[in-house]
């Protein structure tokens, strides 16, 4: 009875009133720091020069141009480096996705020599820097040779480095981006799972070939989309490993770097005035290029990945 009287009472309709106000500014306000840089970029990528000095425009360009964008495909050709990065993420994403669903079952049913410091390694190394293993990675994909094979065939070993094919080569070895995460997220997952649907498959006469196929691969299918997405992201934002490995600008990242250098030595460029703020328009327009695959992306998806987190707990 004290209690209805108390949620009935002008203190606490008050309270509660002054409570949502200050959940709604809080989450107004988180919401406009993690949209404004996406916002300023959208609206930089479609503005001019006349754009850019006019202090009335704010958000919405006066003049609307996309000559940013048609200088970055005709003079800069960021085509082909493009569509490099969208075939590295696509094929190591789904190849990694692969790796690490086997591999974290594996560490979750099979009983084998070394497990406990296997996987200690593996927790290790997701803290471990990447510039750590950098130098001995470039070392050994320069002169790669598996147990003098190459050696034996074509008198030397071979090198790997400068082949968008490396990337891929890496993610179904386990050993590519951010693999050891993903490896454990599938870890604890399979470890979640209940080990009667398994037994219940082997009485029934499965082998763990079959239970895998058929019971637990069905069951993992949405955090093989988390692990898909974040792999895919790491992937196509990567700029580290892909100008260490492939050199040049052979992904769309490694191109964005070195887009102030190629716009000054641009002939179309040259023609125009005011170029300190061309550049300023062709940069963010690049930027917009490079996340816009990956938000389309992520809204076809957005319901499983949600979905994903959940079930995944690494959430809380």
């Amino acid at each position: 009875m004290q209690k209805n009287k108390a949620a009935t009472s002008p203190g606490y309709y008050w309270g509660m009133l002054a409570f949502k106000f200050f959940r709604f500014a809080f989450m107004a306000l988180m919401t406009f720091v993690v949209l404004y840089p996406v916002i300023y970029m959208i609206s930089m990528s479609f503005r001019t020069v006349e754009d850019v000095y006019d202090l009335t425009v704010v958000w919405i360009p006066k003049h609307l141009s996309v000559n940013s964008f048609t200088l970055l495909y005709h003079d800069l050709g960021i085509v082909k480096p493009l569509l490099n990065t969208a075939w590295i993420s696509i094929s190591s994403a789904v190849l990694q996705t692969c790796a690490a669903a086997i591999t974290g079952y594996g560490f979750a049913r099979f009983k084998f020599p070394f497990r406990g410091l296997l996987f200690l390694l593996l927790v290790f190394s997701i803290v471990v820097p990447p510039q750590m293993i950098a130098m001995p990675t470039y070392l050994m994909f320069s002169s790669f040779d598996i147990f003098g094979i190459f050696t034996a065939l074509n008198g030397a070993p071979i090198s790997l480095l400068g082949k968008p094919g490396l990337f891929p080569f890496m993610a179904i070895l386990g050993s590519g981006i951010r693999a050891s995460l993903f490896i454990l997220i599938m870890r604890q997952f399979y470890t979640g799972m209940p080990k009667e649907l398994e037994d219940a498959a082997h009485i029934d006469g499965c082998g763990h070939y079959r239970c895998y196929w058929h019971i637990m691969l069905p069951a993992s299918v949405t955090q093989m989309i988390m692990v898909f997405l974040f792999s895919i992201v790491w992937y196509w934002n990567d700029y580290y490993f892909a100008s260490i490995y492939l050199g040049g600008a052979s992904t769309f990242s490694v191109k964005l770097s070195s887009i102030r250098a190629a716009l000054e030595t641009s002939e179309t460029l040259g023609q125009l005035s005011h170029n300190s703020y061309q550049i300023a328009i062709y940069e963010q327009a690049g930027c917009l290029l490079l996340i816009a695959p990956l938000i389309i992306l992520y809204l076809c998806l957005q319901r499983h990945f949600v979905e994903s987190i959940e079930k995944s707990g690494i959430v809380g």
